[in-house]
């Protein structure tokens, strides 16, 4: 009698190695998909963050240097900086090249009007779900320096519900040039 040496696998051991392969496979694989999907909404949520910085320190800066209204009929009142304009969604002020300058909402994005030319601040793939300006020590007799609030809520436009971000935001920008007669 031959004995052979020569030893396979069976059929059932292969069958047992190819199973375990398969979920080591399966598990990696989405192990690496939930990783890109953490990665992606890193980046949309770093996007939506560097637009709305944009945006307010865009904005910030404008309303930094605000000037009196003085007679050029920009604003409702003489000796005012800013207005409040569309119930507190819109601001208007006299800006440093003595242009009559408004931020505002309209259809969901930041339009700025400045020297008669009108530009949309927010990107297509966002929208502004809220927007609202606040005005302290606007009169001369309160003796506080003048002061804006924004707040306002960035937030993407996503073909998924997961997939849509939201980004709420608040400053307050004081005028550079001190209230004083």
């Amino acid at each position: 009698m031959t004995i052979n040496s020569q030893r396979g696998f069976t059929l059932a051991e292969t069958l047992v190695a190819i199973a375990i392969l398969m979920l080591f496979m399966g598990s990696v694989s989405g192990l690496m998909l939930s990783a890109i999907a953490a990665q992606r909404r890193a980046l949309a949520v770093q996007e939506l963050v560097s637009q709305t910085s944009y945006i307010a320190e865009y904005m910030s800066r404008h309303i930094r240097q605000a000037r009196k209204e003085t007679g050029q009929g920009c604003l409702s009142q003489q000796g005012t900086n800013y207005q409040l304009t569309l119930g507190g969604q819109g601001l208007k002020f006299i800006n440093s090249q003595d242009q009559c300058q408004e931020f505002s909402l309209d259809a969901g994005r930041i339009k700025e009007v400045r020297g008669g030319q009108t530009q949309y601040l927010t990107p297509d793939d966002s929208t502004v779900t809220s927007f609202n300006f606040s005005i302290t020590g606007e009169t001369e007799t309160d003796a506080i320096q003048p002061k804006v609030s924004l707040f306002m809520n960035l937030q993407t436009i996503g073909q998924r519900p997961e997939s849509v971000l939201s980004l709420p935001f608040q400053t307050t920008v004081s005028q550079r040039n001190f209230d004083v007669e």
